[in-house]
Formats: structure tokens, sequence, C-alpha cells
């Protein structure tokens, strides 16, 4: 499956470079990472069947962990 991550600031200005990293919510194993495009845009693969969440991370900005999706 496809996860497809727009990474945004408080302002909603889109956020390049920024580390954006997909785990197993179950066992928390890293499954894909990537890092955002010029228009804070990512997309990679992960497994089917089960769910994820996001991590996303860049310099001075406090990380991100999304809530648990499938």
């Amino acid at each position: 499956a496809l996860v497809k991550v727009v990474v945004k600031d408080e302002l909603n200005s889109l956020v390049s470079d920024a580390n954006v990293s997909i785990y197993s919510a179950s066992t928390h194993v890293l499954q894909a990472k990537g890092t955002t495009n010029a228009q804070g845009f990512v997309q990679v693969g992960v497994s089917t069947g089960q769910q994820v969440y996001v991590k996303v991370e860049k310099s001075s900005y406090l990380p991100f962990i999304s809530v648990p999706f499938d």
C-alpha cells in the first residue's frame, strides 16, 4: 500500500526536507521512510493488512506522531 504524506507547519506552510518514518502500530518497527520534496510531499510503500503510524521530524521543528491508521 502507498502512504502519501503532506507536511505543513503551524502556519499551514509546506515543509520540505522533513524526515517521514512509517512504523507498525502493533510492533513499533520501522516499515518505511522518506524525505519530503519541495512541496512537502512524500510517498512510501508499506505492507498491507496492518495499522501504521507516521512520525515526522525536522531540525528546528517539534516532532509529530500521527494516530494509527489502516
